[in-house]
């Protein structure tokens, strides 16, 4: 064991941040899908229909966490956060191992694997209370190809994919990455292909002949967001997005939300990044990139490829952030120019930089937590008895929301759930809501709901004067 630590210094001196990610995140509380969503806690008695597809998904282990949760309710949100954070850390041992594979040197590795750590393409997933099944399905498609560059003649590979598209859908993209990179890197012959494609075609027509036929649990047999694609601009949006989050680690919860936008911090945090990426990927321009780093850079296209032709979010960019670590440490290991103390000294500043983004982002991720919780509590509070039906105005002064950080204050409480979990699902038992743009109309709509047979309308609006400001979030109860 101890020539084992020695040997892997830096990645036992890496993993000794597990506990500390662990008990940061525990503290944070579920936002917008993740009230809403088929992982979110869902009380009805255990039937077979858990098994089915729910919502145009068909994702077991996220149902059964939602079931689990429901009636074991101190398990959530923590038990989400210990299998986001561990998954994430077993995806860094993969990473390590990868690249041990790869035979790159132990600077490219350490670099790789510290980057995968703690880029900014992570910590919209590992601050999600519904990061779980994009942190094991990304995980699960590494622990797959390093099996398979290990073992080019064995078949559990695809097994344990059939197993990761069980958690997430996106995980089929890696039944076509595994082979590519395989090949491309010169890692197994052609003939160890060709002896896959047999096994790998019958799993893959198991599962979507499965996934098709069964019956659902409720109307919707597939997600209609899969039949919105190749929308141009979304698609040049994605691309764009899978390049700059995991690579570029500025300050973007101070750019990209007016209310908070500091732009001192966000030129500090460019100046920060650039040394690496330059020394990265502008003095890699003039020496010929190697077969290994085109393939994986692909790769990178391949993992995100669905979310890009389909919806895209910051959530999403984790699905690259293996091939990104590994085509950053084909890159290093390529550079036979640059001495290792160039890279070493601007990664450090890299490295410090996206630690501090990471941790303002958290804060701003906590707060839309707090803020959710907080308004449910007054939506109680204020009603002061259990009511039936409720409606939900939110006055909607403009604020945009950013990813899972800055969220607009009726999905920060979950579009009521969140209310309903405070009393256990005893109240309210159904929830409408409206987003209402125009001050004036909230009371006439107000009283045309009352009318309509709900028992009381709760109004979500903010106390500050300003446009696209969320400022301190007051809800009022009509009734």
């Amino acid at each position: 064991m101890i020539k084992v630590i020695k040997q892997n210094k830096a990645l036992f001196l890496l993993l000794l941040s597990f506990p500390v990610v662990l008990l940061c995140t525990m503290p944070l509380l579920p936002t917008h899908d993740d009230w809403t969503s088929s992982h979110a806690p869902h009380p009805e008695p255990f039937s077979l229909t858990l098994f089915l597809p729910h919502l145009g998904y068909w994702r077991i282990p996220e149902v059964m966490y939602g079931w689990i949760c429901a009636h074991y309710r101190w398990l959530f949100p923590g038990l989400a956060h210990v299998l986001t954070v561990s998954g994430h850390y077993v995806g860094m041992i993969m990473i390590w191992k990868l690249c041990t594979l790869f035979r790159v040197s132990a600077l490219s590795r350490n670099i790789a694997t510290m980057f995968f750590l703690v880029s900014t393409g992570m910590i919209a997933t590992i601050t999600a209370c519904d990061g779980m099944s994009q942190t094991w399905t990304h995980t699960l498609g590494l622990i797959a190809l390093y099996l398979f560059l290990k073992n080019n003649s064995a078949y559990y590979w695809i097994i344990i994919i059939l197993l990761a598209c069980i958690i997430k859908e996106n995980a089929m993209s890696w039944f076509f990455i595994i082979p590519f990179v395989a090949f491309f890197t010169k890692q197994c012959s052609k003939e160890s292909i060709k002896q896959q494609l047999v096994p790998l075609a019958i799993v893959v027509a198991f599962y979507l002949t499965l996934r098709l036929t069964l019956p659902t649990a409720d109307s919707e047999q597939l997600r209609e967001e899969y039949f919105h694609i190749f929308n141009i601009p979304m698609m040049l949006r994605g691309i764009a997005m899978t390049i700059a989050f995991p690579l570029l680690p500025i300050d973007y919860a101070s750019l990209l939300q007016a209310e908070y936008r500091n732009l001192p911090i966000v030129a500090l945090s460019f100046i920060t990044t650039i040394p690496f990426l330059y020394v990265l990927l502008l003095r890699s321009i003039h020496s010929k990139l190697n077969s290994k780093a085109k393939t994986l850079l692909i790769a990178v296209f391949l993992c995100v490829g669905i979310h890009i032709i389909t919806i895209f979010s910051f959530m999403h960019v984790y699905s690259c952030m293996g091939m990104m670590a590994l085509f950053i440490a084909t890159l290093i290991d390529n550079d036979k120019k640059t001495k290792a103390n160039t890279y070493i000294f601007t990664f450090a500043f890299y490295f410090i930089t996206a630690v501090c983004v990471d941790a303002h982002h958290y804060k701003a991720a906590y707060d839309s937590g707090i803020m959710g919780k907080n308004i449910a509590l007054q939506a109680i509070e204020k009603t002061k008895k259990p009511v039936k039906k409720v409606f939900i105005i939110y006055y909607d002064n403009g604020y945009k929301k950013y990813s899972n950080f800055y969220v607009i204050p009726i999905e920060a409480m979950g579009w009521g759930t969140a209310a309903q979990w405070e009393t256990q699902y005893h109240w309210p038992e159904e929830i409408d809501n409206e987003y209402i743009s125009d001050a004036a109309a909230i009371h006439t709509t107000a009283k045309r709901k009352l009318s309509e047979g709900f028992d009381c309308v709760w109004v979500i609006h903010s106390d500050s004067p300003q446009q696209t400001s969320r400022g301190n979030v007051i809800l009022d109860v009509i009734k």
